[in-house]
């Protein structure tokens, strides 16, 4: 058994991801040493709505990491998302604790403790406190105040939370499989922490995961998360949508998104047409504009919620390091050009990760989510870097009690 080894799943809507990827000494970056992929039919918006059905997507999935890997995992990084997780802003004050009134890193933990306690629901969890500044003495944005002096130190968190009986539901799923959750990330925050880097995390920048049943989105200024969303729409409703358009089987609207599918001007397109029994068991030809304005009137709806979310933090045009793409729907033809078009900043699809070997693997922006899973695990187990605002992750004394009965689903 290899030492040191970090692994992340990635439950979608559409697919299950698993990377497997180990740390060695002397060395930057994680080395993957194997990936599975594999359709995902048991959850709807992050929600497992199929128990048996999600269990043997995961099965291959995992399987086909650990084959190319050579090893067995036991435990994982994994994701969680859906509309049932809510963040939202707690502050907390304490009185600086030592005598000559250096703020302590014991003041931050103190301080973070106090911002967490909030009131809520029997049947939610927090699953992250994440801290957004620290005030001292009414001084506001300090990043790091430990070794400054103040009587009066604050901070303001925020905390992301989600239904237990979901969480509970997906750590089923993956128990089933013999494997422990050491941590659930927050889908969006796994997949900025894939394609953001610190310097765009500075200047002002969001990551949008295009994923099948839902989009995430994270946005940062000034290193900081400042907002999270995932909205109920995904690729998968571009599909349904064709479907119906077209009037042929969802397996068959599928194959004509993946290989005719675009976003934009459809004028160059309106005389041309597409022989649909090429790729699908169907002879039918359809006018190619009729697939561009099924997919724009959609990817119209995304943007326009896209838009929603940054004016209420009054991001709108406002993001210097502009949007970075993810998620299968990045890859549907024009809409990189489409993004840069609506909201008028910079736009770029990412899909090359900080990570050694068998890149090519995960060469897609489809495994942003994973491959973010397998950064956060390396950074907290083995990183002495700075963390950010990654360092406090999954921390609460919430998510211990959740570690606990996530064994009770192990054999």
């Amino acid at each position: 058994m290899k030492k040191n080894i970090v692994a992340g799943i990635d439950i979608g809507n559409s697919a299950v991801k698993t990377i497997i990827a180990e740390f060695k000494e002397g060395s930057a970056r994680p080395q993957i040493l194997g990936t599975g992929l594999s359709s995902s039919n048991g959850l709807r918006r992050g929600v497992v709505i199929d128990m048996t059905e999600a269990v043997e997507d995961l099965k291959r999935s995992v399987a086909q990491a650990e084959n190319s890997a050579g090893i067995r995992i036991k435990k994982a990084y994994a994701s969680i998302s859906g509309p049932h997780i809510r963040s939202q802003v707690s502050r907390g004050v304490i009185a600086v604790s030592r005598a000559d009134n250096e703020i302590s890193e014991n003041d931050i933990q103190r301080v973070l403790e106090a911002a967490s306690t909030i009131s809520l629901p029997p049947n939610r969890e927090i699953i992250h406190r994440i801290p957004k500044k620290f005030i001292v003495d009414g001084q506001e944005f300090f990043k790091n105040p430990v070794g400054m002096t103040g009587i009066r130190l604050e901070a303001d968190v925020i905390i992301v939370d989600a239904l237990t009986p979901y969480l509970k539901s997906l750590a089923k799923v993956i128990n089933e499989n013999e494997i422990e959750v050491t941590e659930f990330i927050y889908s969006p925050l796994a997949s900025a922490k894939a394609v953001l880097n610190k310097k765009t995390r500075e200047h002002g920048a969001a990551s949008l995961d295009f994923g099948g049943g839902l989009c995430h989105l994270a946005v940062f200024d000034e290193g900081e998360l400042i907002h999270t969303a995932s909205l109920p729409l995904g690729s998968k409703n571009i599909t349904n949508d064709l479907a119906i358009a077209i009037k042929t089987s969802l397996d068959n609207a599928e194959m004509v998104k993946l290989e005719y599918g675009f976003v934009g001007d459809t004028s160059g397109g309106k005389k041309e047409n597409i022989d649909l029994s090429k790729i699908t068991d169907e002879e039918m030809i359809i006018p190619k504009k009729i697939i561009g304005e099924v997919i724009n009137d959609r990817t119209t709806e995304i943007v326009d919620m896209v838009s929603g979310e940054l004016k209420k933090i009054n991001r709108l045009n406002l993001l210097p390091g502009g949007i970075l793409l993810c998620g299968g729907g990045a890859k549907l033809t024009g809409f990189t050009e489409y993004i840069k078009e609506k909201l008028k900043l910079p736009a770029k699809k990412f899909s090359s990760y900080d990570f050694e070997g068998v890149v090519n693997k995960i060469d897609d922006p489809t495994f942003a989510c994973a491959a973010g899973l397998v950064l956060w695990g390396f950074e907290k187990e083995f990183s002495q870097k700075e963390k950010g605002i990654f360092e406090n992750f999954g921390s609460h004394k919430t998510f211990k009690k959740l570690k606990d009965w996530f064994r009770i689903f192990l054999p």
